[in-house]
């Protein structure tokens, strides 16, 4: 059983790093992005339609593809004063009452932006812009980061021991 927990541990993990990886690679497209605009308006005189809308979109797919290894990095912001003060025991079943709280919160969020994805699919949604981009497209980049935070979340948890206090991040 502790083998395929590890197993599972690892392909989370890689999931995490991957949809990490987009998320970086969503920022740097609209570093790229906006740097054309300000070339294009100012220098050639013309001013492009996508910029502003794909920007934002990518701007949601970066926030939601990095929630997962951001949780599981423990690099969010957290008040720790009651962990640090309290006995490790204490300090480990109060974290994994986080990881469930934090749990029911992801999957709440999974359900709706899978929902809201699915809506805009079926109805065939569209940005009200000249681009009339789908947008079930961008809000399905939202339901995958949801996805990928749930199992983060899970495997964070389940990674956790009350013995190591070094461990309390599950990291």
């Amino acid at each position: 059983m502790n083998i395929i927990r590890r197993w599972i541990g690892r392909v989370v993990d890689g999931i995490g790093k991957a949809s990490f990886v987009l998320a970086a690679l969503a920022i740097v497209f609209i570093a790229a992005s906006i740097m054309w605009e300000v070339v294009s308006r100012y220098v050639i005189g013309h001013s492009s339609i996508w910029v502003t809308e794909v920007a934002g979109y990518l701007l949601a797919a970066g926030l939601f593809m990095g929630l997962g290894r951001i949780y599981r990095l423990d690099a969010h912001v957290r008040m720790s004063a009651v962990l640090d003060a309290v006995q490790p025991r204490t300090a480990y079943v109060l974290y994994l009452l986080g990881d469930l709280i934090v749990l029911g919160f992801g999957l709440v969020l999974l359900w709706q932006t899978g929902q809201l994805a699915m809506d805009a699919y079926d109805f065939n949604w569209r940005s009200s812009t000249l681009l009339e981009a789908p947008l079930y497209i961008p809000q399905m980049a939202m339901t995958l980061g949801a996805a990928v935070f749930v199992l983060e979340v899970i495997n964070t948890a389940a990674a956790r021991r009350p013995s190591d206090p070094a461990a309390k991040r599950g990291v």
